[in-house]
């Protein structure tokens, strides 16, 4: 009996045949793996961030010189260890299994609204500088007016980001000194006018502070709505 074997061409084409299956195979079975590995770490990552904002807000005063300008040496000074964060009782020593050791947790201190945010960055590179895509600056930040004076007074803004809106409102949480003076925000965005209206019933014997606050509304990279404040003083003198 003559049996004929597989030629050279037919033997190539077969095994290029179970390359391509071999290939699918792989693909198949290692990306839905991939994608559970992703999505288990991002979650932990979340539950590290959290438990992390909550220890930072706790310990505020800790990170005041971690700002977007400071030149401190953030991995060692801002940064918070998920180990103080299972030793303190923020974390579950489990929740941390997956995350890798390239990482760190900083926490970045925004001395506008005396707020505290923390991130998930790469210890090579790790700062606060890139964190604040949003301020606002006052410029003079503190002015004076005598008591009896009715006075008109202006400061200019400027921004860093772009914000959508800004408004002024004057002492919200102290309604006996809110009657005291108005403002406004011109068009513009970049001035502040005071109107403060003389009293000759002035009710203190010595000076006292009048805040008025300034607050942006911007978007973030995600299309989250964010606001920011940032307070002006004036002093007024008797």
């Amino acid at each position: 009996m003559n049996r004929k074997g597989f030629t050279l061409v037919e033997l190539l084409a077969i095994i290029m045949l179970l390359t391509i299956l071999v290939v699918l195979i792989i693909t198949n079975v290692t990306g839905p793996l991939d994608s559970s590995n992703s999505t288990i770490e991002n979650s932990q990552i979340n539950v590290l961030l959290a438990a992390a904002k909550n220890y930072a807000e706790d310990n505020i005063n800790d990170y005041a010189s971690c700002t977007y300008n400071t030149n401190l040496p953030i991995p060692s000074l801002c940064s918070i260890s998920t180990r103080v964060l299972v030793d303190e009782g923020y974390l579950n020593e489990e929740e941390i299994d997956r995350l890798d050791d390239k990482h760190t947790i900083i926490a970045c201190y925004n001395s506008d609204n005396t707020t505290i945010s923390v991130y998930y960055k790469d210890k090579r590179t790790a700062d606060c500088k890139d964190v604040e895509s949003h301020r606002i600056h006052i410029e003079p930040q503190i002015m004076s007016t005598y008591y009896l004076d009715t006075a008109t007074l202006s400061t200019n803004i400027s921004t860093n980001g772009v914000f959508e809106s800004f408004v002024c409102e004057v002492s919200p949480d102290d309604f006996e000194r809110s009657s005291w003076a108005t403002c406004t925000i011109s068009s513009d965005h970049k001035s502040m006018y005071i109107q403060y209206y003389g009293r000759e019933d002035f009710p203190y014997l010595s000076s006292q502070n009048l805040t008025i606050r300034i607050i942006g509304k911007y978007k973030d990279e995600n299309d989250n709505e964010k606001e920011l404040t940032k307070n002006f003083r004036l002093v007024i003198f008797k």
